[in-house]
C-alpha cells in the first residue's frame, strides 16, 4: 500500500495520465506493484487461476499499466471467470485460517480418525475375551472353531446384547473380521509387548536386578531361552517385594556358549534394559551355562563384573524357604 506522498506520474510513461491512490479503496481487490510500476490483482496473484493467454493475462501474471483504459479493464477482469476463482479460493482461505471451515487436508483426517475410533471399537470385545482366556488360564482353541472357547465366548457375548460385535461380525467381510488364529496370535504378541513394556519399566524404577534364564524347546523342537527377570519392587503402600517376572522366549540358533550368552545380552539390550545394573545371574548347572572357564556365566561376567553366577537349583531352594 503507497504512501499518501508516493509519485506515480514517475512510474507512467504516459505523462499525462498515472495511477491514482484512491482506486486502490474504489477496488479492494488490486495491489500497486513499485517495482514493477502497474496494478495486480492481489487474489489472482496469491491464488493463480489457470491463465490462457491473451489479455486477460493483465492484472495476473502482467502488471497493468494503460490507465487510459483503467476502469472499463478492471471491471471486466472483475467479471472473468479467473478473477471468481481465484476470489472463491482466497475466501476459502481466509474462512480456514479464522478456523471457520475445514481443509480437505482436516477432513480426510478427520474421517480417517473416525474410521480408526470406530475400528477399535469393533476390536473391544475380541480383544478382551483372548486376555480373559489368558488371564484365566483358558485354551482360546479346540478341535474346530466350532468347539474353540475363544468362538463360544464371542457368541456368549453377543447372546447377552453385545451389538456392536454382532453388527461387526455379521457385516464385515469374510477376511476382515479380525477372529482369524493369525489375528488371535498377533493380539498376543501386542498384549505381550505391553505387559514387558509395563515389566521393564518397573525394573528401570529399582536400582538393581538379576536374570533367571533356561532352555527349553517348543513344540516343534527349536531350541529356546525362556528369560526372567527377579527384583525388589516398592509397592505403593511403601513396602518392598521381591518379584520373579517372566520377559519372553527367545530362539536359539546353535547351543554353545558363545551364542547364549550373546543372545541373552542382545536380548537385555533390545528390552531396554541397563546391564550395568545387573547383579545376579541364575542358570542350571550344566557345563555350557554355569562351567568357570568358558561358560555363559563366566563370559557375561566378564562383561558385566557384577553380575555373580548363583545355580537355578539353589535359587529353587532358597525361594521356596
Amino acid at each position: 500500500m503507497p504512501e499518501n506522498s508516493y509519485n506515480f506520474k514517475k512510474d507512467s510513461s504516459d505523462k499525462n495520465r498515472s495511477f491514482r491512490l484512491q482506486w486502490l479503496t474504489e477496488y479492494p481487490f488490486i495491489s500497486y506493484s513499485a517495482k514493477l510500476k502497474g496494478i495486480l490483482c492481489r487474489y489472482c496473484v496469491l491464488f493463480k487461476p489457470n491463465v490462457d493467454r491473451g489479455v486477460q493475462g493483465r492484472f495476473i501474471i502482467k502488471e497493468f499499466s494503460k490507465y487510459k483504459d483503467f476502469h472499463d479493464s478492471v471491471k471486466q477482469h472483475l467479471k472473468s471467470k479467473w478473477q471468481c476463482e481465484s476470489t472463491n479460493r482466497a475466501n476459502d482461505f481466509s474462512k480456514i485460517i479464522e478456523n471457520k471451515n475445514k481443509s480437505v487436508v482436516q477432513l480426510m483426517n478427520s474421517t480417517l480418525q473416525n474410521t480408526i475410533e470406530c475400528n477399535r471399537t469393533k476390536l473391544i470385545s475380541i480383544v478382551k475375551s483372548i486376555v480373559f482366556c489368558g488371564t484365566n488360564n483358558i485354551p482360546l482353541r479346540g478341535s474346530t472353531d466350532e468347539t474353540a472357547i475363544f468362538n463360544n465366548l464371542l457368541k456368549f457375548r453377543i447372546d447377552t446384547g453385545d451389538n456392536i460385535l454382532n453388527d461387526h461380525l455379521l457385516n464385515s467381510p469374510s477376511n476382515a473380521t479380525y477372529i482369524s488364529h493369525r489375528i488371535q496370535n498377533e493380539i498376543i504378541d501386542i498384549c505381550n509387548e505391553i505387559l514387558r513394556e509395563h515389566i521393564i519399566n518397573d525394573v528401570k524404577k529399582i536400582q538393581f536386578f538379576s536374570i533367571i534364564v533356561d532352555e527349553s524347546s517348543d513344540i516343534s523342537g527349536t531350541e529356546q531361552l525362556s528369560i526372567g527377570v527377579r527384583f525388589v519392587h516398592k509397592m505403593p503402600t511403601d513396602e518392598f517385594c521381591v518379584r520373579e517376572e517372566f520377559l519372553g522366549f527367545v530362539p536359539l540358533q546353535r547351543l554353545d556358549a558363545e551364542t547364549i550368552s550373546g543372545t541373552i545380552l542382545s536380548t537385555l539390550t533390545k528390552f531396554g534394559l541397563d546391564l550395568s545394573k545387573m547383579v545376579g545371574q541364575a542358570y542350571d548347572g550344566c557345563s555350557t551355562m554355569a562351567g568357570k572357564l568358558s561358560g555363559v556365566q563366566k563370559r557375561i561376567q566378564d562383561k558385566f563384573p557384577n553380575a555373580h553366577f548363583f545355580s537355578l537349583q539353589f535359587t529353587q531352594i532358597k525361594s521356596s524357604n
